[in-house]
Formats: structure tokens, C-alpha cells, sequence
């Protein structure tokens, strides 16, 4: 979710220059983690007024670090996923809810280093259950960018951002990242939000969709994402998964993905996405 006023972006800038300090400490996360399970709740509104939409929930703590806010967070209850959309009813096993899945690929972001999502907590939301929420971004979105300033994701070639969430996007088996799901800073740098169609049924690549991917089909990995790759442990990530339930071989699925990114010398099509021609 965004919200910020009077943004800039170099358009011309493809994301040369871009580094990818982490924004956040282990300790920050901790920090944040702590600050969203038990700050009192003030305030709980949805969006809009779909069924499906998440709910924004207001916390009383002074928790922050901009482009991250712990005061104001996106929920997602925990439910059934019968409403879920078509490619997610296809490629997921809908006893592992979407929160769930927003959670884990949380875990899964902070266990490998992408340091692409903000901090996710799984809390009780009174009269709505269970579910994930995720501290608030400060940016906009790819769409925003793209509409408003003409900068074209699919053309950053050199943003080490770019490179990092269609890497996180094929690990955790992403099907439905399009350009309202991921933030932007001005400074290029990349959030990845709404990570909840993600973890396919055993290693089901159909329906795997990363829209930035579409530019960068041919394209070498960079040096930042080859390093990153070689340094995430197949152990590590095991353990993430292994407290999930999951019933269909999913983690068995992520496993895969991953020996398969840390061999890739140069991006190719994945799933449903194709290359631009």
C-alpha cells in the first residue's frame, strides 16, 4: 500500500548507481515485530468496500524507520480461499490460507537476504480472526511510476532491485506480481508487498508471473544477485518451510527454484511471462 505526496523519480535513470544496503537491521525487524504483536490497536478500516479487499489497522506505537511504519499496517485475515482468484484456485493448495503465504514469504525474504519485504507478524485482530500484518510502505507503486513519470520497470535493467524481486518472485513461485504489488522509492529502490499468491503445489511453474521479468528475459543476472544467490543456504530455507503444513510438496517445489536460480547465468522466460519483443 502507498501513500506519498509529491514524489520524484529520475526517469531516466534505469537504476545505475542503486545499491542495496538493507534498509533494515536484524535488530530493526526485531524491533518492528515486536512493536506490531503487542501495540494496542486504535483503529480497523478496509480500503475499499470489496469482500476481499485487506484492512488497514492502526497501531498506537512511534515505531519507525521511513519508508517503514509500524503505526499503520495492511491486515489480511486468515480465511477460506474459495473467493481466491483463478490462478491461485489452480496452482495452490487453498488449505494453506493467503496470510499464511504473506508470512512465510516474509520469513523466507529475511532468511535469504533479498531484504525485500516490509516486516510481516501474524496477530489476532479483534472480530476478524487471525491473520498477517504488514507495516506500512511510504512509496508508490510500479503503476504509479510507469503512468504518472513514463518510468518503464520493464526497461531498468540495471536496477540491482529489479533483478533481486523476480529472483524472490520465482524462489517463492509468484503468481500474480503485476505493477500494484511491488513499491518504489525515488531513489530506485523496491519493496515487495502483497506476496500472498505464492508457494505452487510441488514445483508448478505455469502460472508463475513476475511482470519485470518481461525486460530483462536474456539479460545477465547481476554480479549483487549472483553473490546473493551463492550465499542462501538450501538448509536455511528448509527450516523456514518446514513448520508450514504444507501437504502438496511445496517446499520441495521452492527447493528447486532455488538450485535452478543459483545456476541461471542469464534471465529467462518463466511461467506465464514473455519476453518483450
Amino acid at each position: 500500500m502507498t501513500e506519498s505526496q509529491n514524489s520524484t523519480v529520475n526517469v531516466n535513470n534505469r537504476g545505475g548507481g542503486v545499491t542495496t544496503t538493507p534498509l533494515l537491521s536484524i535488530t530493526d525487524h526485531g524491533r518492528f515485530q515486536l512493536a506490531m504483536r503487542l501495540s494496542p490497536i486504535t483503529q480497523i478500516m478496509r480500503y475499499n468496500e470489496k469482500d476481499r479487499s485487506p484492512f488497514q489497522v492502526r497501531l498506537n506505537t512511534d515505531m519507525e524507520k521511513p519508508p517503514i511504519f509500524a503505526n499503520r499496517c495492511v491486515f489480511k485475515s486468515q480465511k477460506v480461499n474459495a473467493k481466491e482468484g483463478k490462478y491461485f484456485r489452480e496452482a495452490m493448495d487453498l488449505y494453506i490460507p493467503t496470510a499464511k503465504r504473506e508470512l512465510l514469504a516474509y520469513n523466507l525474504d529475511l532468511c535469504c537476504g533479498f531484504n525485500l519485504v516490509p516486516p510481516v507478524v501474524w496477530r489476532e485482530v479483534p472480530g476478524h480472526g487471525a491473520g498477517s500484518l504488514q507495516a506500512w510502505t511510504q512509496a508508490q507503486s510500479g503503476s504509479y511510476w510507469k503512468h504518472n513519470f513514463g518510468y518503464d520497470y520493464t526497461r531498468a535493467l540495471s536496477n540491482p532491485w529489479m533483478h533481486r524481486l523476480v529472483a524472490f518472485d520465482i524462489l517463492i513461485g509468484n503468481v500474480d506480481r503485476h505493477a500494484k504489488n511491488w513499491l518504489m522509492d525515488t531513489s530506485g529502490r523496491v519493496y515487495a508487498i502483497d506476496n500472498g499468491y505464492a508457494f505452487p503445489k510441488r514445483n508448478d511453474c505455469r502460472f508463475i508471473s513476475s511482470l519485470p521479468l518481461r525486460g530483462l528475459v536474456g539479460q545477465p543476472l547481476t554480479n549483487d544477485l549472483k553473490q546473493l544467490l551463492a550465499t542462501i543456504s538450501a538448509e536455511k530455507v528448509r527450516s523456514i518451510l518446514n513448520d508450514v503444513g504444507f501437504r502438496c510438496r511445496e517446499d520441495s517445489g521452492v527447493l528447486r527454484r532455488l538450485n535452478y536460480l543459483k545456476t541461471l547465468v542469464a534471465w529467462e522466460p518463466v511461467g506465464r511471462v514473455q519476453p518483450i519483443e
